[in-house]
């Protein structure tokens, strides 16, 4: 008579749980992941929309980063990247350009609203993307 918990049959069982148990598990990371950038994307695009509404106001983007608003939504960025969120302007503080990375992809958007992914960033004292 065979055992019904023999050792072979101890491992087959293993492995058949751990490998349906791992599909899930994959599939929701790879949700989060997908929810992450797209919650990256919305900040960039907030920050994008308050830079209009700040320019107007003040007709150029001197202080903009010093704003509560924007610090709020650089705080969310912070969180969602894990890395600092970086604010450069050119020197006359007429355009600027925004940039978040988050596992070595970088997200930048500039005054013309286009939002660049694996780009490098910004270009030094232009206030502008790199592609």
């Amino acid at each position: 008579m065979q055992e019904i918990f023999s050792p072979t049959r101890l491992i087959i069982f293993g492995l058949i749980f751990l490998f349906f148990f791992s599909i899930p598990v994959f599939t929701i990371m790879q949700i989060q992941k997908t929810d992450n950038e797209k919650k990256i994307k919305y900040d960039l695009r907030q920050l994008e929309s308050w830079a209009q509404v700040y320019k107007m106001k003040n007709s150029d983007f001197k202080g903009f980063d010093e704003d509560m608003e924007i610090k709020m939504i650089k705080i969310d960025l912070v969180a969602a990247t894990g890395n600092p969120v970086e604010i450069n302007f050119d020197d006359n503080y007429e355009i600027y350009c925004i940039k978040a990375i988050k596992d070595k992809k970088t997200y930048c958007i500039d005054d013309t609203g286009d939002l660049v992914e694996d780009g490098t960033g910004c270009k030094p004292g232009t206030g502008t993307c790199k592609q």
